[in-house]
């Protein structure tokens, strides 16, 4: 049962601050992992009715899934995870947003100003705009509570700006628990959107985990090969990457089939974000030829995970296959192909 947030004479806290101008400004999902310092902020959006949280299991995976997101909607994706090891584990993806334009809001706890000082000193020490110098399109620092609300603006803001990217945006960590009236005429309307990058007009789209894997037979036999000029690909440069990115695709396209084409080997790496899908009531079905060696591997792991299984007869035409896929709209397909050649 959600908790009512206090009204009347009591002020809200920072943290509920926060979670009321994600709120105000119409953002469906955080992706983000548990840690000491957002604590505050998840237990706020429980109480304001606010943006649903979508935990996986590493920093890494939240910010994939906030990239594949903010490309296939055109919204802000917003990432909130903790100080020091937390931020350390976004920067692959916070790099990857930058490179693909993704509009991502990387809001973090910060430590205050007089431990910044020392920043080797204290615990989760780690000074996140030095570390991340170059990989985020603007960095953003609140110290004051007058300037949360307009500082968050401006983050979403620059994140779907001409030159869309994430944007990073540090909060003083005791400012969560600082309790201060909110100033009159700041209710902000719902953020503005960009036109989709993830194949805009396309009626499906395909995530590649690896750029090797559009040379394989699978794809083919799925008459998936037309769809590759206005389809997605991640540019990743290896295996690990590709389901995180498909889930957030798949929740910013929620109308749009969103098939993943990935190895069976990947796929035994990535269930974890297999049972995220489902648990956030997202069908997963796992695909394989019939007469794929990878089958094998496929069919235990989709019985694992709650997964659908649906085997691809090798003599169905490509045509039947891709309508399969459209009958699976609103789901996420996950289509084990064979090896690449060479």
């Amino acid at each position: 049962m959600r908790r009512p947030l206090l009204i009347g004479s009591v002020a809200p806290s920072g943290a509920e601050r926060v979670a009321m101008r994600l709120k105000e400004l119409g953002v469906d999902f955080v992706f983000s992992i548990p840690g000491s310092q957002v604590l505050p902020i998840w237990d706020a959006l429980d109480r304001v009715h606010g943006p649903r949280l979508i935990v996986p299991r590493t920093e890494r995976a939240a910010a994939l899934m906030a990239e594949g997101y903010g490309l296939a909607s055109g919204r802000p994706a917003v990432v909130m995870n903790t100080l020091g090891p937390g931020v350390a584990n976004e920067a692959v993806a916070v790099a990857s947003a930058k490179l693909s334009s993704a509009p991502v809001v990387y809001l973090t706890p910060c430590q205050p100003p007089a431990k910044r000082t020392r920043i080797d000193e204290v615990f989760q020490g780690l000074d996140h705009g030095a570390f991340l110098s170059g990989a985020a399109k603007q960095q953003l620092l609140c110290d004051s509570t007058d300037q949360l609300e307009p500082m968050i603006d401006e983050a979403f803001a620059s994140a779907i700006a001409d030159s869309a990217g994430p944007v990073r945006l540090d909060v003083s960590f005791p400012i969560l628990f600082r309790r201060a009236r909110r100033r009159g005429g700041r209710q902000a309307a719902s953020h503005q959107t960009r036109p989709p990058k993830a194949a805009p007009g396309a009626d499906l789209v395909l995530a590649l985990d690896d750029s090797s894997l559009t040379g394989s037979a699978t794809l083919a036999t799925a008459g998936l090969f037309g769809d590759l000029e206005r389809s997605v690909m991640p540019g990743a440069d290896g295996p690990g990457m590709g389901a995180p990115f498909a889930l957030g695709l798949r929740l910013g396209r929620p109308r749009t089939p969103v098939v993943l084409a990935l190895t069976a080997e990947s796929l035994l790496g990535q269930l974890d974000t297999v049972i995220v899908a489902t648990a956030e009531g997202v069908p997963v079905t796992i695909a394989a030829a019939a007469d794929s060696p990878e089958a094998a591997l496929a069919k235990p792991a989709a019985l694992a995970t709650g997964a659908a299984w649906w085997p691809i007869d090798s003599g169905d035409s490509p045509e039947a296959v891709r309508a399969n896929f459209h009958q699976r709209t609103r789901g996420l397909t996950i289509l084990v192909v064979d090896q690449p050649a060479g």
